[in-house]
């Protein structure tokens, strides 16, 4: 009998530290992701000071693709699914005019969650400036790497335009 309880007290002295790290194991991902968002934060800025184009170029796409993933693993973690530029492109090519592609992008950014370089090229599939810049304004709040969006504003044709973004957006 008090070797039963000894087992006992011992398996409950194990599982009571067990359990807490279980238990933090969403809280260890969620750091774990944060410091992958950050590392890739630095690495961006260490990739805008390479000289050669075509390094900068395969940098930049390897980055996207990171951030790709850190996003898939982030609404895995949460549960939720959103969109895929793929899908989103996909509705956004289904409209015939400007009015109705910017509409679709307002819906899809509350779908999902999107890289700078998505959202550029969900709005890129705008044919004029005023709508390319009202589908901008409209990712923004969806996008997972804010600190990158300045690159997005490219796709202007103006610079009174991007002005006006860069301000709504406090850029």
């Amino acid at each position: 009998m008090k070797t039963r309880i000894a087992t006992v007290t011992i398996a409950a002295a194990i599982l009571g530290v067990a359990l807490p790290s279980f238990a933090d194991r969403p809280n260890r991902s969620e750091r774990l992701l944060s410091e992958a968002r950050t590392e890739l934060a630095a690495l961006q800025y260490v990739a805008e000071d390479v000289r050669d184009r075509a390094l900068r170029s395969q940098l930049t796409a390897r980055i996207d693709r990171i951030d790709h993933l850190i996003q898939r693993a982030d609404f895995a973690m949460d549960g939720t699914y959103g969109l895929t530029v793929e899908e989103a492109r996909s509705i956004v090519a289904n409209e015939a005019f400007d009015s109705g592609k910017v509409e679709s992008i307002q819906r899809i950014a509350r779908q999902g969650r999107f890289s700078t370089a998505e959202a550029r090229s969900l709005a890129a599939m705008c044919s004029f400036d005023s709508a390319r810049a009202d589908a901008l304004i409209a990712l923004y709040p969806s996008v997972n790497d804010p600190w990158r969006f300045q690159l997005a504003l490219d796709i202007l044709d103006f610079s009174s335009t991007r002005e006006r973004v860069g301000q709504t957006l406090g850029l």
